[in-house]
């Protein structure tokens, strides 16, 4: 498990707690795309520039389904803030929370569809951090 030695164990684990649940979004994105409500997911690798118009798999549409997501954040900001929300003001920050957990899952999704940089001729992946 990776932890960050300036935190402390409680504020390690609820990080991998996060980075859990964006991964339980991320797989269900995967479902979804299986039982064919969605046609893609941003994880799909990006079609040759001949079928990207076809095919949806562009950086483009990637970055609207993101930025559609961020709007929902927006809305679950606004509707926490204004009182706009349905019950109490812990509903409102689990919504946000979860518009947060799914604005992280494609954002991942993204990221898995761009092909690794590599350093050596092994194949090893370039440490970006």
């Amino acid at each position: 498990m990776l932890n960050d030695p300036s935190k402390t164990d409680e504020q390690n684990q609820l990080i991998m707690t996060r980075i859990r649940h964006v991964l339980v979004e991320r797989f269900r994105q995967d479902k979804l795309k299986e039982s064919g409500r969605f046609t893609f997911t941003c994880a799909d690798t990006i079609a040759p520039p001949k079928y990207r118009a076809i095919t949806g798999f562009s950086d483009l549409a990637k970055f609207a389904i993101l930025t559609e997501e961020i709007g929902e954040v927006g809305r679950a900001l606004n509707n926490l803030y204004t009182g706009a929300h349905d019950g109490p003001y812990i509903a409102g920050q689990e919504q946000l929370y979860n518009e947060l957990t799914q604005v992280a899952a494609i954002a991942l999704a993204w990221m898995e569809s761009i092909p690794l940089l590599q350093d050596d001729a092994n194949g090893a992946e370039k440490d970006r951090l």
